[in-house]
């Protein structure tokens, strides 16, 4: 699809000439800078799942798979290309990573050629999965999709920030991006300006639609900081506690529910074995905390952040479960 910028939309949507689609399995990862080389995932009875390239000049070359050593006989998935062509980040499932799917780095060497591809270690992959990955025209801003970290439910989207050669602790970026659905395809404009996300939220057209927000005048989403590369935590505030019943016991591995104003479930946790648990959340509003536990107990919690300290980043927050 075209934009006409005169108009202020887009064209309606084409099916790409062939030979970019073919009888199988066809899916766009990521579109280059100069929106010349377009990554594509291709799978059938003969692959896991390799990563193909086509290149415009002027029309959409076949699709040709990405050598050794980004494509293995395991599976590999989403990449995307820094603003210069030099770095490439994806997703794969070879062996000697952390988890199910590690995101990897790798260095271009010449025409065709990649570096060995480098892990980028356990302050981003965890033992659970990363599926997508997305480097920002910075070069120093990384996005990516993982069950393994903190979530509000299934695969939420997470910030890090290259500084001095080393990768920031994975920020959330919380409520309303992030669900208790999955959302785990992301991509935004050079700009800064437009954040686009394939997601379920309600309201949408299907099973996942893809949205766009606009950042330059939504406060929704102000917390969302490019040039630092993190999370103003002026907009989310991470709130720890410890959930017990009336007779001290910790409340353990159960999960944490938190409700709107409007009764909606927002954000789902799980606690420790020490009844301690974690979320963050966008202050000026007001929560419920909920759980249950197998036996009935149940207790709930109102945590009040509609005008909290603007210096205010973290808060203490511990409640009692009452017995039946």
């Amino acid at each position: 699809s075209e934009w006409l910028g005169d108009e202020g939309r887009w064209a309606a949507a084409e099916r790409l000439e062939q030979p970019v689609n073919s009888p199988t399995h066809d899916a766009v990862l990521s579109l280059s800078g100069d929106g010349k080389t377009l990554f594509i995932y291709k799978n059938d009875v003969n692959r896991a799942g390799d990563i193909f390239r086509s290149v415009k000049d002027p029309l959409w070359a076949i699709p040709a798979k990405l050598p050794k050593p980004i494509n293995t006989s395991y599976f590999e998935s989403s990449i995307s290309l820094t603003s210069d062509g030099s770095t490439l980040y994806f997703i794969s499932e070879r062996p000697g990573g952390y988890g199910r799917g590690d995101i990897y780095v790798s260095q271009k060497k010449g025409d065709d050629r990649w570096s060995k591809p480098k892990n980028l270690d356990e302050v981003i992959n965890t033992i659970e999965d990363e599926k997508f990955v997305f480097i920002h025209p910075n070069g120093s801003t990384l996005f990516f999709a993982s069950d393994g970290h903190l979530t509000m439910g299934s695969y939420d989207i997470f910030s890090s920030e290259l500084v001095n050669g080393e990768w920031s602790e994975p920020v959330n970026l919380g409520y309303p991006i992030n669900t208790v659905n999955e959302e785990s395809t992301f991509s935004m404009t050079a700009d800064n300006r437009t954040l686009l996300i394939s997601a379920e939220y309600e309201g949408g057209l299907g099973e996942r639609d893809i949205y766009t927000i606009d950042l330059s005048n939504s406060g929704l989403l102000a917390s969302l900081n490019i040039d630092e590369g993190l999370l103003n935590k002026r907009q989310n505030i991470t709130i720890r506690g410890h959930v017990h019943r009336s007779d001290s016991k910790p409340v353990a591995f159960r999960d944490l529910l938190v409700l709107d104003s409007e009764g909606e479930i927002i954000y789902t946790t799980r606690t420790d074995k020490d009844g301690g648990y974690e979320v963050i959340l966008p202050r000026d509003k007001t929560y419920e905390l909920t759980i249950t536990e197998r036996n009935g107990a149940t207790g709930s919690s109102t945590i009040d952040l509609s005008n909290p300290s603007n210096s205010t980043t973290e808060l203490e927050h511990d409640f009692i479960l009452s017995l039946p």
